[in-house]
């Protein structure tokens, strides 16, 4: 049964796997993707070594305090990859959005842009309280 990716996401628990097949004119299997939403064991523990904790500017929260965080978010088309991850603290995680925060990857890390009244220069920070 083909269901639209809208409707499938509707019907999916926050735990859901999609899957794009695209079908040649006599139906046989013409091309395949596999998009899983949560982070395996192996890619969240080299986002904790490239993180350390929190990369929100000025949290010290250690990993085991973290999510493993979509920069584009996977439900906008973000990939369940390395580049596409940030950890954040689960405040940080639940709030970023409503304090107007957005993340962007720059030289392989996670920097973070302030909303405009905070910022009003928009430069993006890196979080360097677990440098050492």
């Amino acid at each position: 049964m083909r269901v639209p990716i809208k409707k499938a996401r509707q019907w999916a628990s926050a735990d859901y796997r999609s899957m794009t097949i695209t079908f040649d004119q006599r139906g046989g299997i013409d091309g395949w993707t596999d998009a899983r939403r949560l982070f395996t064991e192996s890619q969240r523990l080299a986002i904790i070594a490239r993180d350390k904790g929190c990369t929100s500017p000025g949290c010290d929260a250690p990993p085991q305090h973290c999510d493993t965080h979509h920069i584009t978010d996977h439900a906008h088309g973000g990939p369940t990859t390395i580049e596409n991850a940030a950890l954040l603290c689960t405040w940080n995680h639940a709030n970023f959005q409503q304090l107007g925060w957005t993340c962007t990857m720059l030289n392989g890390t996670p920097h973070w842009t302030a909303p405009t009244w905070l910022d009003p220069t928009q430069t993006p920070q890196r979080n360097t309280m677990h440098d050492h």
